[in-house]
């Protein structure tokens, strides 16, 4: 069964080569535009994998991070959800990530063909 990987971005360029990369390394992406729509879409699909970026406008990769933890309070699947942020803002944004918990992979937008993603999906 191919793992499910949610997208959560506002841009339409990075969505289209996550898409065609997560493809075609055997992946099942669903693609969607921001943060409530990426919480509709764990409401009704089992999710392996959350890559989201960070800043969005409306709800941002950290406060829907925050919302998805919040309700592993009351389900384990939302505790345990692994979550790769994708930003291109440098350690300012790293730093308030951080302050909510979450310890886990970044990457930038050049690493979303290279080995770095690659590497961190095989886990």
């Amino acid at each position: 069964m191919k793992a499910h990987i949610l997208v959560v971005d506002d841009e339409p360029g990075l969505r289209s080569l996550l898409r065609m990369t997560l493809t075609r390394n055997g992946y099942e992406p669903v693609m969607v535009k921001d943060g409530q729509e990426a919480l509709e879409v764990l409401g009704g699909q089992r999710i392996d994998l959350v890559i989201s970026d960070v800043a969005m406008p409306g709800m941002n990769g950290y406060q829907l991070f925050e919302e998805v933890r919040s309700r592993g309070r009351q389900e384990v699947y939302y505790a345990l959800l692994p979550f790769v942020f994708l930003t291109a803002r440098g350690i300012t944004v790293l730093l308030a990530v951080l302050n909510t918990g979450w310890a886990g992979p970044f990457l930038t937008p050049d690493q979303t063909q290279t080995p770095a993603l690659a590497c961190y999906l095989d886990q």
